[in-house]
């Protein structure tokens, strides 16, 4: 009971020392409490415990008050007063742009938010009036997707007739480093964009470019640096690749991978890139399924004398497969075998990943094929090769086919295990 009565004690000390606002007059109003940032003025204590609260029960001199959720701060003795910030708040998003049009351009970006889709030309042809109100609510809409936003936001600045304000500018960085995960991603990133706010300009020179990298490597990647020095290891590479190589990657992970490459191209005489640079701009040119672009990248890193680990080649191979581009995967499966090196050759895993990639188009007799390249090669089957070729081979309903394969596997020294026989089981 006492800790009920100092419940309603503290609850009418928190209504008279509340701040009023300077605009509110004294003599009318007795109370004030401030929500979510608004003010919401109150005639008295008494009248607001009355209003939101009804007694439940009495008892030696003491009432028992309990909440009435109905009238929370809704009762008509209350009046809601914004402070300034709230007003201007209100005032930008209502002169924002026209909803229909907001509407247009966020589902045209949801739509065409595939890597092989070409949203810059869809976007093209909506032929909406671009203004900062419009492109801050699309970002507003877009602010989970943040590679989406970017790719939107790029796309927009390339325009003509529109121009970045700081307005997009602040909504576009806030966006980028909403999370800890983000701002390690995109924090070069926001640095380019803070610069061509403040400086007005569309475009970063190379000599801010260059500046911006070498700080962001004397800040965050140091430990590279120390572990050198530690092991009295001569560090070959300039330390601003490294950056580099960041800003690249989240370039390409935003779909943004011409944009990479002409940023390479500007600063390929000043900072001379590595292996880590050809590989991640060749798994960009694979995520948005262009493999012509792709092998002129690998042949290019190759003549500067990196090797592409068989990993690059892999992840390729999968995504070309997984996008119907099982014939461009074949040339870069003979590009492998005719100019990759020992640490670049196929495995058994880039055989299998061409051999469930045929099974599911329906070529068994190059599946085959490839299987007799692998045994030729030397590269012997193992018995996950075996499991996948089958359970490719399950999911697109070549069960007899399956049924061979499993014989083989017999007769190779590799007996099936409980793994290989629960394909048959979960596509029958």
């Amino acid at each position: 009971m006492l800790r009920r009565v100092s419940a309603l004690y503290g609850t009418q000390r928190f209504l008279r020392n509340a701040c009023i606002p300077p605009y509110t007059n004294h003599h009318q109003l007795d109370e004030c409490v401030k929500v979510r940032g608004c003010f919401t003025l109150i005639s008295s204590p008494a009248s607001f415990i009355r209003n939101h609260f009804h007694s439940s029960r009495v008892s030696n001199s003491a009432v028992e008050y309990s909440l009435d959720p109905s009238s929370l701060f809704l009762g008509r003795n209350c009046r809601r007063f914004c402070t300034l910030e709230d007003l201007e708040l209100e005032k930008t998003y209502d002169s924002g742009g026209d909803d229909n049009n907001v509407d247009k351009v966020y589902k045209t970006v949801l739509d065409y938010s595939k890597p092989e889709y070409k949203m810059e030309e869809a976007l093209h042809k909506l032929g909406v009036e671009l203004t900062t109100p419009l492109v801050v609510d699309v970002l507003q809409r877009l602010h989970f997707e943040e590679k989406l936003a970017f790719r939107f936001f790029n796309w927009v600045g390339h325009q003509e007739s529109y121009s970045h304000k700081p307005e997009s500018y602040n909504k576009m960085i806030d966006i980028l480093s909403s999370t800890k995960y983000k701002v390690k991603q995109f924090r070069i990133i926001c640095d380019l964009l803070d610069y061509m706010k403040r400086s007005d300009r569309k475009s970063v020179p190379i000599e801010v470019l260059l500046s911006i990298l070498r700080k962001y490597t004397e800040k965050h990647l140091t430990h590279l640096q120390k572990f050198a020095r530690k092991k009295k290891i001569r560090v070959k590479t300039q330390p601003e690749i490294n950056a580099f190589n960041l800003l690249l990657d989240a370039l390409c992970k935003c779909c943004l991978v011409e944009e990479g490459e002409m940023m390479l191209n500007r600063v390929k005489s000043k900072i001379k890139p590595n292996a880590d640079t050809y590989n991640i701009l060749f798994f960009g040119w694979c995520r948005v399924r262009n493999p012509r672009r792709g092998m002129s990248v690998l042949e290019e890193m190759i003549g500067k004398g990196h090797a592409p680990d068989y990993f690059t080649y892999n992840t390729a191979i999968d995504t070309f497969c997984k996008a119907g581009m099982v014939a461009e995967a074949a040339e870069l499966l003979e590009f492998m075998k005719k100019k990759g090196s020992t640490l670049s050759s196929p495995t058994a895993k880039t055989y299998a990943i061409m051999m469930v990639a045929f099974v599911q188009n329906n070529k068994m007799e190059e599946c085959f094929k490839v299987l007799a390249d692998m045994i030729n090669s030397g590269c012997l089957p193992d018995v996950s090769t075996y499991k996948e070729v089958i359970d490719g081979m399950c999911s697109a309903g070549q069960i007899e086919a399956a049924y061979k394969f499993l014989a083989e596997m017999g007769r190779t020294s590799y007996p099936p295990d409980i793994v290989t026989y629960n394909c048959f089981l979960k596509d029958g």
